[in-house]
């Protein structure tokens, strides 16, 4: 959600940084065998980038 002081564009940003944490995080567990961890984090990235395409 943007604030009032927030310029346009910086929640944006912010949710595609946070979606880039996630598809990284989601690697990490894929490497590891981790098939949970990443389910996980590519839910909350799709989560994410769905958030965006609706803006």
């Amino acid at each position: 959600m943007r604030t009032e002081d927030e310029p346009s564009g910086w929640s944006d940003r912010r949710r595609i940084r946070e979606a880039l944490d996630h598809y990284r995080k989601a690697q990490d567990h894929l490497r590891q065998g981790n098939w949970g961890g990443y389910g996980d984090e590519l839910k909350r990235m799709a989560d994410l980038l769905e958030r965006l395409e609706k803006r």
